[in-house]
């Protein structure tokens, strides 16, 4: 654990018994959150620079915590890969480690070698995310995209389209995959560059029904991709009365959150140098999705692995709530779906998003899933809630790897027991920040154990999955284009057999937390699933109110260095420091 504030003491002020008086130590002296300290150097001014554009803050301050000015995981990434383009190794863990740019600037280290920048092609060992994907019983494979529509107001021609495309084509080696199967195995299979690019191309300006083609033209477009024949990227450019609308569907099997971003940084530069007649460039690639896979099968070797492997073996045998179903279907498909939601207020996103985490040293993921456990005991009774839970899983597992610029699909994906442990609300995030932090490598080594090497022993799997995408409103302000507000078509295909009951998705967009779940509705009403939603988003205002208004910071056993310290024994050492008995 590293310090949040340093105190020079000549000596340290001592009892009659020679231990250390806590009573007689000065209180530290700092600087508020509301207190600006400009950047001096060269490094913390950069470093500003670029906080403020991946969080989307105009003024950012050097004293400023990450964290608690809207900063997580998934925006570390960011910062990590745009310190990256400007010639500086910057990992997650340097952010995570030095919260301020006063602490990070100085730990600065300038990047002494770079990727292979040559073009992949070959075979491409499949991940453990992949091998769950074609293990899994979705009847389409084919069919199971990720999609944005972005909307070009000043117009966008075919050429720059093609132009752009083409480069982004090149340079991502991954968007030129394809799959096929041999004697039961599926082979990845990385292509040169005669792999074709898809675009087609529509005027429906004009077209008095516009809107309901625009539609039939995209689901046309969602359903035309094959794993063996690909392309797994098809771009539809639509000309509307309003602006041009370019439709990107990939195949999730090569795209995840995270490139998303790195996509949409891309098209920017790529565009503005189109639009300036420069010549298209984009910054030097990171390591490869076929290095990265590649090096995961060494992995299995490694004394990180191994103790993940134990944890993970031991963990899954609570007793758990059963969501108690209204109707007894069996199937649970994509065509008899619906979906219940919310929205917190722009403030109440404001808090949860920074000052909440002062109170208990937390991450967004904990206040939500806290959340979902208060309001499903309510609900449906006491008992541990397993639910699966998605990362981002570029985790910094594998030495001298350096993916933050790698498009692909990384995902992680694993079990987590959530349980209280009292009935206050402080119990509560605790007990569930302890056993997210508890969990080895943020969950990466899950589908590896149970997918890549038959490591794991099987589990009933969860009725529940949980996956927080993060803030996108920074991801696309003060672009050429913006996020389309026409639907893109289903992503995956109606009727294809789900894997989860209950699929809880949360985003930020236009400054409040958006919170969805998706089920069956012949397994659950409307009423049943509404009633669950009502009492989250009472649970998340009411752990936001209470951390906000909570005046005194208290750790837990993570936010310290010494592994294998439980709640129960960080409780004793408190009391006994309170009592003098230290």
């Amino acid at each position: 654990m590293l310090p949040g504030y340093y105190v020079h003491l000549e000596a340290f002020p001592l009892t009659p018994s020679a231990k250390v008086d806590h009573k007689a130590l000065p209180e530290p002296e700092f600087k508020g959150n509301d207190e600006y300290v400009a950047p001096e150097t060269k490094e913390e001014k950069l470093l500003c620079e670029i906080w403020s554009k991946v969080l989307g803050i105009e003024k950012i301050g050097i004293t400023d915590n990450f964290f608690s000015i809207g900063g997580d995981s998934i925006k570390s990434i960011q910062v990590s890969s745009k310190m990256r383009i400007e010639g500086y190794n910057v990992s997650v863990r340097d952010i995570f480690t030095y919260k301020t740019i006063e602490a990070l600037a100085p730990n600065l280290e300038e990047i002494k070698t770079i990727a292979n920048q040559s073009l992949v092609t070959g075979e491409v060992p499949l991940t453990g995310i992949q091998q769950w994907f074609f293990s899994s019983s979705m009847r389409s494979k084919h069919h199971f995209n990720q999609s944005v529509m972005l909307n070009f107001p000043e117009r966008v021609t075919e050429e720059q389209i093609r132009r752009i495309f083409t480069h982004i084509h090149t340079h991502h080696d991954a968007l030129r995959m394809t799959y096929r199967w041999d004697e039961g195995k599926v082979i990845q299979q990385n292509h040169d560059l005669s792999y074709p690019l898809s675009l087609v191309v529509n005027d429906l300006r004009g077209n008095p029904a516009s809107k309901e083609e625009l539609l039939k033209l995209c689901n046309e477009l969602q359903a035309s991709i094959d794993l063996e024949m690909g392309p797994l990227m098809k771009l539809g450019l639509f000309d509307m009365q309003d602006g041009t609308r370019l439709l990107i569907v990939i195949h999730h099997l090569v795209i995840d959150g995270i490139s998303w971003r790195i996509l949409f940084d891309d098209v920017e530069m790529l565009y503005a140098q189109e639009k300036s007649g420069e010549e298209l460039q984009l910054p030097l690639k990171t390591d490869s999705f076929q290095l990265w896979s590649s090096k995961l099968l060494d992995y299995r070797s490694s004394k990180s692995y191994q103790e993940a492997i134990e944890y993970w073996n031991k963990i899954l045998d609570k007793e758990q709530v059963i969501f108690k179903k209204n109707y007894s279907e069996d199937q649970n498909t994509t065509h008899d779906t619906s979906r219940a939601g919310f929205r917190l207020s722009k403030s109440t996103t404001d808090k949860l998003l920074g000052e909440v985490h002062e109170a208990f040293n937390t991450q967004i993921n904990d206040i939500l899933l806290a959340g979902l456990l208060m309001s499903v005991n309510k609900y449906f009774g006491s008992g541990a809630l397993q639910i699966h839970l998605e990362g981002h899983g570029r985790e910094q597992i594998i030495e001298d790897i350096d993916i933050g610029r790698t498009i692909g699909w990384f995902t992680s994906l694993y079990p987590v027991v959530l349980e209280e442990s009292g009935e206050e609300l402080s119990e509560l995030i605790k007990s569930v920040k302890e056993s997210l932090r508890n969990i080895p490598n943020n969950g990466i080594d899950y589908l590896i154990g149970r997918y890549l090497f038959s490591d794991i022993k099987p589990v009933n799997n969860s009725q529940v999955i949980f996956n927080y995408l993060g803030q996108f409103d920074s991801d696309t302000m003060e672009r050429a284009f913006e996020i389309a507000s026409e639907p893109t078509g289903d992503a995956i295909m109606r009727g294809d057999y789900r894997e989860y009951e209950l699929e809880f998705v949360g985003m930020v967009s236009e400054g409040r937390l958006g919170m969805n779940v998706t089920y069956n509705i012949k397994q659950y009403n409307e009423e049943v699933v509404n009633a669950l939603m009502s009492l989250y988003q009472e649970s998340l205002v009411e752990l936001v109110d209470y951390c906000v208004n909570r005046e005194a910071q208290e750790l837990t056993p993570s936010d310290f260095s010494y592994k294998g310290l439980t709640l129960g024994q960080l409780d004793e050492l408190k009391n006994k420091l309170m009592n003098d008995e230290y």
